[in-house]
């Protein structure tokens, strides 16, 4: 696209600048997103989830929907598994997104009515191929926004299913969330195991605050991941549990996914409990203190998952 100046009646083409950095790019769309994007908020920037980094993390709270951005400053064929690899991240680390939406909004909100199938991508570059276009016009979930700068002016030209990019009504089964890697593969949202919508009492404020520390720590100390069910979180190193969380009235219990009898030793904070597929021993985190206490526990359930692994 050429874009002309009009001084006093003669035409001075209008230099195109280009961008030096992605980053660039970036604080613009960023800036002004329900300008470029309408019906679009802010949730992160540079939102690292998954062992994945997204460039910038969306809202739309109309189609209840949660829109990736990545932003890419010269060609690239990486496009078509970014796709996918972005979509199956957000969607396999639900509550980390849900709990940014919260944070974001400064408030405990309901979150049960997200669509996590619709999960959208948007890709924004100075430029893009007509057959980038058209194939990627034809499919659904994913958008083009080519934007570029000139001297007084960015030009914006949106390609996709939607002039807004909002998401369509009816549900494509094509995507629909990876399923857990255990027997019980149901999907649960984590702020309704927390608000007590499952089978557990609901989290009061305080038992709120813990699980989130207990979670962040865990996530800090080892290779783990979440995986949300009805009766509690479960914390896996690759597919062997490590440990479960339960919500109680005076704390959390928190189940670690011991086999043997002596794979713990026993004292007032580490009780014994009866065989179960969870576990054999357990402890009630009930302040910030005994969370550094439980890591303790845990790095010796954790190691015994990994020795297990090893040996076989």
């Amino acid at each position: 696209m050429r874009i002309f100046e009009d001084t006093g009646g003669t035409l001075n083409e209008m230099p195109h600048l280009g961008f030096k950095k992605e980053k660039e790019i970036q604080r613009m769309v960023e800036h002004n997103l329900d300008v470029i994007f309408p019906g679009l908020e802010m949730v992160r920037s540079e939102f690292r989830v998954g062992g994945k980094r997204i460039d910038t993390l969306a809202y739309d709270p109309k189609g209840r929907v949660f829109v990736i951005i990545e932003y890419k400053k010269r060609d690239g064929a990486e496009m078509t598994d970014q796709v996918s690899v972005y979509r199956d991240t957000v969607m396999t680390n639900q509550s980390d997104c849900e709990l940014a939406l919260i944070k974001k909004y400064g408030r405990v909100i309901d979150t049960n009515n997200i669509r996590w199938p619709k999960t959208r991508v948007i890709f924004v570059k100075p430029d893009f191929t007509k057959q980038q276009i058209d194939a990627w016009g034809r499919k659904d979930l994913v958008d083009l926004c080519e934007v570029r700068k000139f001297q007084d002016a960015w030009i914006v030209n949106q390609f996709g299913k939607t002039d807004a990019f909002k998401p369509k009504s009816q549900y494509d089964a094509r995507h629909r969330p990876p399923r857990n890697s255990s027997s019980d593969s149901k999907q649960y949202s984590e702020s309704a195991w927390l608000a007590g919508k499952s089978h557990c009492p609901p989290a009061t404020p305080q038992n709120r605050d813990l699980y989130f520390t207990l979670k962040d720590r865990m996530f800090a100390e080892f290779q783990i991941k979440h995986v949300q069910k009805s009766r509690y979180a479960g914390f896996y190193a690759d597919t062997d549990l490590v440990c479960c969380v339960q919500c109680q009235k005076h704390g959390l219990k928190l189940i670690y996914a011991t086999r043997k009898p002596d794979q713990l030793p026993l004292n007032n904070f580490v009780e014994p409990m009866p065989p179960r597929r969870w576990g054999r021993h357990f402890s009630i985190l009930q302040q910030q203190s005994d969370i550094v206490q439980a890591l303790e526990y845990l790095r010796i359930t954790y190691d015994l998952k990994s020795s297990n692994k090893h040996r076989s």
